[in-house]
C-alpha cells in the first residue's frame, strides 16, 4: 500500500552553499541619491545590493526568477528607487529590491551576450527623474515619461549595423533646472557612422561632435563637475576578443575638434604584442581630475588598472594601480581564489565613502578601503553573498562532506560545510559529469572540459585519470561499489576496472547516452538514449548492455530528460522524458528497466495521463533521504505540475510517496531556476537546488 499523502507548505530557510563569486559581475551602480547604495548587476545571476556594514552583497532579485541583466539604474533623488532591464521587461523597485513591479519595452536584450560589460544602457533623468531614457542593441532609444511604465521610440538610431547598439546613455546632470527635463544627453553607439553622439534638446535630435576618434566606439564614460567627459574606447564591447582601445577627454563646453584629446596610459597599438581594450572608467569624487582605467583582455601582459591626478592636462602622468608586474596581494575570504583578474567590467567608488573603491571582473568583485593609498591599497575579493555560478552537477555522499558540485567554468567543490567558502577547486572549466559511489562513498569521479579526475579520500583531493583515452566531456556513473568507471565521453561509451588506467570500448552502449549506477548492485548500470527513447541494462558491471522491451517517447532533439537509480533500492530508476508532440511524464521502473510506469504526466493537449496532479514540465529531479515516517526516498522536482499547484514560473516540489502527491516547497520570494536538484542524503527534506546563474541553493522545512 502506498505511503498517505503528504501535507506541506513551502520551505522556511533558503540559503546558498556557500561559494562567495565564481562569476561574471558585469556592473556597478552607485546611486548618487543621498544615503544610497550600491548595486552590482550580473550576467546570469541577477541583482545584488551592498550591505556597507557587514561587507556582504544580499542578492535582491530572487522573487522575479532567473536573470541576465541588461542594465540598471538607481534613482538619483530617491535612495529607494532602483530600475532593472531583463528579457524584454523594465523592472522598478522602490524598497531597494525587495520588491518589484514589472512592465514590457519592446527592446531586445542579451544580458548574457556580447556587450554584456558596457556602460548602463538604463539612464535617469537627474532633473526629473520620472524621465527614463534605454538604449538597446537592435531596436534604437526608447524613452518614457511615466517611471517606466510605458515607452517610446526615440527618432534615430534604428538601423544599427553593430551586435552591441547602444553602449550607454548618460544625462548631463551639469546643465538643466530640477522639475525640467534635461535638454544635453550623450550616447555610446556601436554601428552607426560615428560612436558618440551628443544632443541638445533632450533627445529629439542628435550630432556626432567632430574630432572623436574613428575606427572605436567608447562603452563607458564619465562626467566630472566642470563638464569634461572622459571615455573608455575599444573595438568591440567585451569582453571578449579586444584588441584596441584608447582613453578620450572631451570637453562638452567646447565645440569643433579642439574639444577632443586622446590620453591614453598605455596604446595598445603601440606596444610590441600588448593588444588590449579599455573596458571601464571612473571618477574620484573627492578629485574631478583624477580618473582611473582598466584594461580589457590584456592576455600577454596582464590586466592593469591606471591612475592620473590631473586628466586635464595636456599629457596627463598616469601610474599603475597595480598590474601583472605590479602583483598585488589579494585577500579573500573565499580560500579557493586565484589571482585572476580578467574582464574588469566597471570601477566604482562607494556613494558614501570615497575610500571605498571597486571594480568588477570575471569571478566577482574587488575592493580597497584605501583608495587614496594608490599603488599600496590593499585589495579584499569582496563576493560573500554574491553566488553567481551556474551548477551542472551535484551529489550528496552517504558519509563524508554533504555536498560535492560541479559547476560551469570553475570545476567544482567539495563541501564539507555548508557555511564556508571552500579549501580546494577541484578544476578549472566546466564539470559535465560528477557521480558518487553509493556503498563506497569515498570514490568520486568527475568528468568535463578538462581532464577527468578521481577522488578515493572523500573529495578532499582529486588526481586526473592515468589515462584520458575516452577523450573528455560527457557523463560518467560510477558502480556502487566504486571499482568500475562508466564514462560516456566525446569519443563514445567506454569501461575502467582499474580507476581510469585503462579504458574499454562499450559498443552496446549508443553514443551520448545518459548513465547511472545501479545503488545497491554493484554489477547493474543503466543507460537512456533519450532522443531515441532507448532504455538499455547492464548486469556484468558495464561490459555490455541489453537493450529493455520497454517503449519510451523519445525526445526527438529536445534535450530536457534525465535518469535517476534510487538509492537503497536494487533495481529501481526512474527518467523523465519530454518532447512536443507526445507526452511529459515521469516513469518510474521496479525492474532495472524492463518495464516502465508513468507516474504523473501530461500529453501535449495538456490532457492528463495520470491522477492528479500531473507533470506538465520537468526540468530536474532527485532523491533525498525519506522523510520521518516514510517507506520511499524524497524525490525532488523542478518543473510545472498543473493547477492548483502550478505558479507562473517553474517552481520546486517535493513528493514523500513516490510521486503520488506533491507539495510546493518554494514561495514567490525564492523563486529558484532548478537545472538540478537533489535531497540530502543524510537530512530528511533538505534540498539542493542547482541554479544556472544564482549558485547552489539550500533549503530546508
Amino acid at each position: 500500500m502506498a505511503d498517505p499523502p503528504t501535507s506541506g507548505s513551502a520551505y522556511r530557510s533558503w540559503r546558498n552553499a556557500r561559494i562567495d563569486g565564481g562569476g561574471f559581475v558585469t556592473g556597478l551602480i552607485p546611486s548618487a541619491a543621498p544615503g544610497g547604495p550600491l548595486y552590482a548587476r550580473t550576467d546570469v545571476g541577477g541583482a545584488y545590493r551592498w550591505l556597507r556594514e557587514s561587507r556582504t552583497w544580499l542578492p535582491i532579485t530572487d522573487a522575479l526568477g532567473p536573470l541576465q541583466v541588461e542594465s540598471m539604474a538607481a534613482d538619483p533623488v530617491d535612495p529607494r528607487v532602483v530600475y532593472l532591464a531583463s528579457a524584454g521587461k523594465i523592472h522598478r523597485s522602490q524598497d531597494m529590491g525587495k520588491s518589484w513591479g514589472s512592465h514590457p519595452i519592446a527592446a531586445r536584450m542579451a544580458g548574457n551576450g556580447d556587450g554584456r560589460c558596457v556602460g548602463e544602457r538604463l539612464a535617469i533623468d537627474p532633473h526629473r527623474p520620472e524621465v527614463l531614457f534605454f538604449g538597446s542593441r537592435k531596436d534604437g532609444l526608447l524613452a518614457s515619461e511615466d517611471s517606466g511604465a510605458t515607452w517610446i521610440k526615440v527618432p534615430g538610431f534604428t538601423d544599427l549595423k553593430g551586435e552591441i547598439g547602444i553602449t550607454f546613455v548618460l544625462f548631463d546632470k551639469n546643465r538643466g533646472t530640477p522639475g525640467q527635463a534635461t535638454r544635453t544627453i550623450y550616447l555610446g553607439v556601436d554601428g552607426a557612422q560615428a560612436g558618440f553622439y551628443r544632443s541638445d534638446d533632450g533627445g529629439m535630435t542628435w550630432s556626432a561632435p567632430p574630432g572623436q576618434p574613428a575606427g572605436l566606439f567608447p562603452n563607458h564614460a564619465v562626467l566630472s563637475p566642470e563638464g569634461v567627459l572622459y571615455l573608455a574606447y575599444a573595438n568591440t564591447g567585451g569582453p571578449n576578443s579586444m584588441t584596441d582601445g584608447a582613453v578620450w577627454r572631451y570637453l562638452t563646453r567646447v565645440e569643433g575638434p579642439a574639444a577632443w584629446r586622446e590620453i591614453s596610459p598605455v596604446d595598445p597599438r603601440k606596444g610590441s604584442g600588448d593588444f588590449f581594450g579599455y573596458g571601464s572608467i571612473a571618477l574620484d569624487p573627492r578629485n574631478p581630475k583624477s580618473i582611473l582605467v582598466a584594461s580589457m583582455d590584456r592576455w600577454n601582459w596582464g590586466t592593469a588598472m591606471w591612475r592620473t591626478q590631473d586628466a586635464t592636462v595636456e599629457s596627463p602622468v598616469w601610474f599603475e594601480l597595480f598590474s601583472k608586474k605590479v602583483n598585488p596581494e589579494w585577500s579573500s575570504p573565499a580560500p579557493y581564489k586565484v589571482r585572476d583578474t580578467h574582464w574588469i567590467s566597471d570601477i566604482e567608488f562607494h556613494p558614501e565613502d570615497p575610500e571605498q573603491l571597486f571594480f568588477s571582473f570575471g569571478l566577482g568583485v574587488q575592493r580597497t578601503d584605501q583608495a587614496s593609498a594608490g599603488a599600496g591599497a590593499a585589495w579584499t575579493f569582496s563576493a560573500t553573498g554574491l553566488e553567481e555560478t551556474v551548477v551542472l552537477a551535484l551529489a550528496s555522499p552517504a558519509e563524508g562532506p554533504p555536498l560535492v558540485s560541479g559547476l560551469g567554468d570553475i570545476g567544482g567543490f567539495t563541501h564539507e560545510d555548508l557555511r564556508v567558502s571552500p579549501r580546494v577547486q577541484h578544476s578549472t572549466g566546466n564539470t559535465t559529469g560528477l557521480d558518487v559511489a553509493s556503498l563506497a562513498p569515498s570514490v568520486m569521479a568527475r568528468v568535463g572540459s578538462k581532464p577527468g579526475k578521481l577522488s578515493t579520500d572523500g573529495g578532499k583531493t582529486w588526481l586526473p585519470f592515468p589515462s584520458q583515452e575516452p577523450g573528455g566531456g560527457g557523463r560518467i556513473a560510477v558502480s556502487a561499489d566504486g571499482k568500475h568507471l562508466l564514462w560516456v565521453a566525446e569519443k563514445g561509451p567506454f569501461l575502467s576496472k582499474d580507476h581510469g588506467a585503462t579504458w574499454l570500448p562499450v559498443p552496446t552502449l549508443p553514443p551520448g547516452s545518459q548513465v547511472a549506477a545501479d545503488r545497491v548492485n554493484a554489477a547493474k548500470f543503466y543507460g537512456f538514449h533519450s532522443k531515441e527513447g532507448i532504455f538499455l541494462t547492464s548486469a556484468d558491471g558495464g561490459f555490455t548492455f541489453v537493450r529493455s522491451a520497454a517503449k519510451l517517447p523519445g525526445t526527438h532533439g529536445y534535450l530536457r530528460s534525465s535518469m535517476k537509480a534510487v538509492p537503497g533500492r536494487e533495481g529501481e530508476v526512474w527518467l523523465t522524458t519530454q518532447n512536443w508532440k507526445q507526452l511529459s511524464c515521469l516513469f518510474r521502473s521496479t525492474d532495472s528497466g524492463g518495464t516502465f510506469t508513468c507516474v504523473s504526466g501530461m500529453d501535449h493537449n495538456d490532457k492528463h495521463v495520470t491522477a492528479n496532479p500531473s507533470i506538465r514540465s520537468v526540468s530536474a529531479f532527485g532523491f533525498g533521504k525519506a522523510m520521518p515516517g516514510r517507506s520511499h526516498p524524497a524525490i525532488y522536482l523542478s518543473g510545472k505540475l498543473n493547477e492548483p499547484f502550478d505558479p507562473a514560473n517553474e517552481s520546486l516540489y517535493r513528493s514523500d510517496d513516490a510521486g503520488v502527491s506533491w507539495i510546493r516547497i518554494n514561495d514567490d520570494a525564492h523563486d529558484y531556476p532548478g537545472g538540478v536538484i537533489i535531497g540530502d542524503s543524510r537530512v530528511p527534506g533538505r534540498v539542493y537546488v542547482g541554479t544556472p546563474g544564482r549558485g547552489i541553493i539550500v533549503g530546508d522545512p
